[in-house]
């Protein structure tokens, strides 16, 4: 939904690639307009480097991998990010149909869920079917943090009230993240019943509560107890826990503030 546009509509991703805008009208009914097609990105590709595939003589079965997750950027209302089943995360606009603007490798596989912090708006993290969630600078094409799991990556969410901690799903784990104190593991995890596989995660505006969806389609809440205390200056303390991230990647760090990101 654009809750930030001037006008409400919905976008919509198919896993044909397509990505269709439904609009209202006076009579309340939606009218879609298709907005592009995701096509195949060949060549090298900003992001994650992976290792070069076998030379194949086959011809592909599709040119449009499906189009798995969408999400607004958080200050530009015409432009979006979409994440797509081989990996890449298109950033796209309204403006501009039937091409992207931008394109970048996240994960080695399908992408699942891309959420942005409340307190750095061109921090985004990325969630993959390789195990792993990454976190993401805009405009800069090197991985800053690789959050490792024991499965594939369903989704992700901030807390609104504290800006270094974050949860993501993975398989039947629940895990809880606090950039402040170490990324290698997470500080704490909550196991489900082993048939089950989490796909949904999300904050309540409080920050203390959290709703999680499963395959058995049950809906679970649960309320979080002794979270560390919120900072006063919440993106400072976010910015000072990633250059602590990155203390061996001194590059990188005068990158991010040459860019004003940090």
């Amino acid at each position: 939904m654009a809750d930030n546009a001037p006008v409400e509509y919905v976008m919509a991703t198919c896993q044909d690639g397509r990505i269709n805008k439904f609009s209202t009208t006076k009579t309340h009914d939606f009218i879609c307009t298709p907005m592009m097609r995701l096509t195949t990105v060949e060549g090298q590709l900003k992001g994650l480097v992976t290792t070069e595939t076998c030379v194949r003589a086959d011809v592909p079965v599709r040119w449009n991998p499906g189009a798995l997750c969408l999400h607004w950027h958080p200050t530009i209302h015409h432009e979006y990010y979409v994440g797509s089943d081989e990996g890449c995360i298109h950033r796209c606009s309204t403006n501009y149909l039937n091409q992207h603007m931008d394109v970048f490798r996240a994960h080695a596989g399908p992408v699942y869920d891309i959420v942005i912090s409340p307190f750095m708006e061109s921090l985004i993290v990325t969630c993959g079917a390789d195990n792993s969630a990454r976190l993401w600078i805009e405009g800069v094409d090197d991985i800053i943090v690789t959050l490792s799991c024991s499965a594939a990556v369903y989704g992700a969410a901030f807390c609104p009230i504290n800006a270094t901690v974050l949860l993501t799903i993975s398989g039947n784990v629940l895990s809880v993240w606090d950039l402040r104190r170490k990324t290698h593991a997470p500080c704490t995890d909550y196991t489900f019943a082993s048939n089950t596989v989490l796909t949904y995660i999300r904050f309540s505006k409080s920050g203390y509560n959290v709703i999680v969806g499963e395959t058995t389609g049950r809906v679970h809440t649960f309320h979080l107890e002794d979270m560390p205390v919120a900072p006063f200056y919440q993106r400072r303390m976010l910015e000072d826990a990633l250059r602590r991230t990155l203390c061996g990647r001194p590059e990188l760090i005068k990158q991010l503030e040459k860019l004003n990101k940090l």
